[in-house]
């Protein structure tokens, strides 16, 4: 009789991998992308937990003089095993990490750091965006590096390059940073502005009959056709309707009262005054008709 076989959560899988060497968990899979595997490095002994993505080994939980450390691959693959690879170290956040080129050869980790540490330096350098930022990637890049050789207690250290004054580098990041935000708030201010006259040109032709796109605006506006009265977010009541509620609501308004719907219902139509603010703002369900509106609209009833 053939066995089958037991399949689990992709999401949960990282989880028992990076924990592996402590609950004595040796393996498990998914549907067949992600996997885990405990290897017996010494007889009896498990000490290295792998995670397997399709068929490739993409990180490793090892102990190391009685600490569990996490090794990442620091390389690309699939879009979804570079997914694997982002679970991973979530699931190992509470470890040391180290992204290295190999799982055991030292010599081509070591290697492999020196290369990216020269190449992140010259990125924080040249950079004219994100230069903060970069540059303390390159100062946690070079702390990795360190904490992997004295893990594994090797001779070599790593330290900035000479031609990088890391504060230096962070205060010119900062000020740039501060000039970019700027640059953005003004280039913002400058959209709103147009949006805002844009939005009023719109408005202007919707009031006067149009059949105009309006882009979404808070407060809703009001026009006459024929014998109905549309709202700028597209409702319709009878005119006559508004015509018997006007006064009402100006006469709530210009006493500054609040009006909330109670026993007493202002009905327009299909629908009904909700609440008039004290500042004259009027609320019918989600139409918010500010007082300047109203008053407009009251006058436009009147000629």
């Amino acid at each position: 009789m053939k066995r089958g076989r037991n399949v689990f959560p992709t999401d949960e899988i990282p989880h028992w991998w990076a924990h592996a060497l402590k609950t004595g968990k040796q393996s498990a899979r998914n549907h067949g992308n992600l996997s885990f595997r405990v290897q017996n490095v010494k007889r009896e002994k498990y000490t290295e937990s792998v995670l397997v993505s399709y068929s490739t080994d993409i990180a490793m939980v090892k102990i190391v003089r009685g600490r569990a450390i996490a090794l990442h691959l620091n390389r690309s693959w699939s879009v979804t095993t570079s997914k694997h690879q982002c679970m991973a170290r979530f699931a190992t956040s509470h470890l040391p990490n180290f992204h290295v080129a190999t799982f055991g050869n030292h010599k081509a980790n070591l290697a492999g750091y020196k290369c990216r540490i020269i190449d992140a330096a010259k990125a924080a350098k040249q950079a004219r965006s994100c230069k903060e930022w970069k540059t303390n990637s390159l100062v946690a890049l070079v702390k990795q590096a360190n904490e992997y050789t004295t893990t594994f207690n090797l001779a070599t250290r790593f330290s900035i390059p000479a031609d990088c004054d890391v504060e230096k580098m962070i205060a010119e990041g900062r000020a740039a940073k501060i000039k970019e935000n700027a640059a953005r708030e003004i280039t913002r201010e400058k959209q709103q502005e147009q949006a805002r006259k844009d939005a009023a040109e719109a408005i202007g032709k919707w009031i006067a009959g149009e059949p105009v796109y309006l882009p979404y605006i808070r407060n809703a506006y009001l026009r006459i056709m024929g014998d109905t009265v549309e709202t700028s977010h597209g409702a319709r009541v009878p005119i006559e309707h508004v015509k018997r509620a006007m006064p009402i609501v100006l006469r709530i308004i210009e006493r500054g009262e609040i009006y909330q719907r109670n026993g007493h219902t202002i009905h327009l139509g299909d629908y009904a005054i909700d609440r008039i603010d004290a500042d004259g703002t009027v609320v019918v369900g989600c139409h918010q008709f500010a007082k300047d509106e109203v008053v407009r609209f009251s006058k436009l009833l009147e000629a």
